[in-house]
């Protein structure tokens, strides 16, 4: 007994699952695309934020990056302005991946949930921002290097 699955045209059969009779074989369209699509998104999402993550901790480490974004936040415009392309990058993240499992791939969810967190205090209290930030200030190698093994560890899961 033979099912088609569209959008893919995938034919699963008897022999690929075994024993399985075409009768024990219950698969649903939708559920079968919103797992292929939730593995697809998750992958993309920590080859995103892994490779941003890589970057920004080998800028941190060798360009001094993080002193200079800590010292940013002097200025309420230029916090204001990061936290709406952090409150959107946030967003876009939960609304694409909020999936609560037991997983690799809830790290993606709670960085999502956390930079849309980010956002709306960079956003609704860029002092309260600046304060936190100072604490970093005197240990930023320290910083770039967690940064960018956070990357490396979401690149490495999305392989």
């Amino acid at each position: 007994m033979l099912f088609v699955l569209s959008p893919w045209k995938r034919i699963i059969s008897r022999e690929i699952f075994g024993v399985l009779s075409a009768s024990e074989l219950v698969i649903e369209k939708n559920q079968l695309f919103g797992i292929i699509l939730n593995m697809e998104i998750s992958i993309y999402l920590a080859k995103f934020w892994g490779g941003l993550f890589m970057i920004l901790g080998l800028l941190s480490v060798g360009a001094k990056l993080l002193g200079r974004v800590i010292g940013y936040t002097e200025d309420r415009t230029v916090t204001i302005s990061t936290g709406y392309i952090t409150l959107l990058l946030g967003l876009i993240t939960v609304v694409l991946h909020n999936i609560w499992v037991r997983d690799w791939k809830v790290a993606i969810t709670i960085l999502g949930w956390m930079t849309l967190l980010k956002g709306v205090l960079k956003i609704g209290f860029p002092g309260h921002i600046r304060k936190n930030a100072q604490m970093f200030k005197s240990s930023q190698l320290l910083w770039g290097g967690v940064i960018f093994l956070v990357g490396v560890w979401f690149f490495w899961m999305s392989c």
